[in-house]
């Protein structure tokens, strides 16, 4: 009897320890993870300069560090085709403008951050530059994000967990479509927003026709007071 009432204080004692939390499921669950959001995309002319902004928002209850945030051009597209950026001969230009953290490469870009605190978002701005020959058409930049919580998510051997985000351009279409609540591929904790710009010829026939019809209006109110005044003449 001693030895079952020893056996039941054990087990008591167990289960009121703290769960290790190396064993613990990332702390966001899918309905609340650091999100890249606000994206302000340009839309450029061949030959032309724009600046893409978009903002980290950290919506964790704890601390990112050591995070690293990386981004790049990886695909185009047009009305007829898509395919990868490295079967183009002419790629537009990234480079970061922020100047909150430290920025190493041109394409892809590595965003170097400090810590995030719980309800803190980080402005990002990165220069588009395109060239005259840049293919018009859109163009899709995918991220990936790269941080730990500190001491509140450690591995067996106590050094902080990391943990690693990636928007759908890391994925292949087979990773997509088996993505639900509880099944990601081993190496990615979630999904994060992605976007892309564009490089168009702008279509200046609306301005011709209104420079047209202004200029006929102005011929004719022009023709009606010549008339008009020789008519008073006479």
């Amino acid at each position: 009897m001693v030895r079952y009432r020893l056996l039941g204080v054990i087990v008591l004692v167990l289960m009121l320890l703290p769960a290790s939390s190396a064993a613990e499921d990332p702390p966001w669950k899918l309905k609340k993870q650091p999100q890249l959001d606000e994206f302000s995309v340009p839309e450029l002319e061949p030959g032309a300069s724009g600046t893409l902004e978009f903002v980290l928002v950290n919506n964790l209850d704890h601390s990112l560090a050591n995070g690293t945030l990386t981004m790049e051009l990886y695909s185009y597209s047009n009305l007829e085709k898509t395919r990868s950026v490295t079967d183009l001969d002419n790629i537009p230009e990234l480079t970061a403008l922020s100047g909150a953290y430290d920025a190493r490469g041109a394409d892809p870009i590595r965003f170097e951050l400090e810590t995030v605190e719980p309800g803190e978002q980080v402005v990002f701005e990165v220069r588009v530059k395109t060239s005259g020959d840049t293919e018009r058409g859109y163009y899709s930049l995918r991220f990936k994000l790269e941080f730990d919580l500190g001491n509140a998510y450690v591995t067996d051997s106590g050094r902080p967990q990391t943990f690693e985000l990636k928007s759908a351009g890391h994925l292949d279409p087979g990773e997509l479509r088996s993505i639900n609540t509880t099944d990601y591929p081993d190496d990615c904790y979630g999904i994060i927003s992605e976007t892309s710009f564009s490089v168009v010829r702008k279509d200046y026939t609306n301005l011709l026709y209104f420079l047209g019809a202004t200029t006929l209006g102005v011929f004719c109110a022009a023709g009606y007071l010549y008339f008009w005044e020789k008519r008073n003449e006479g």
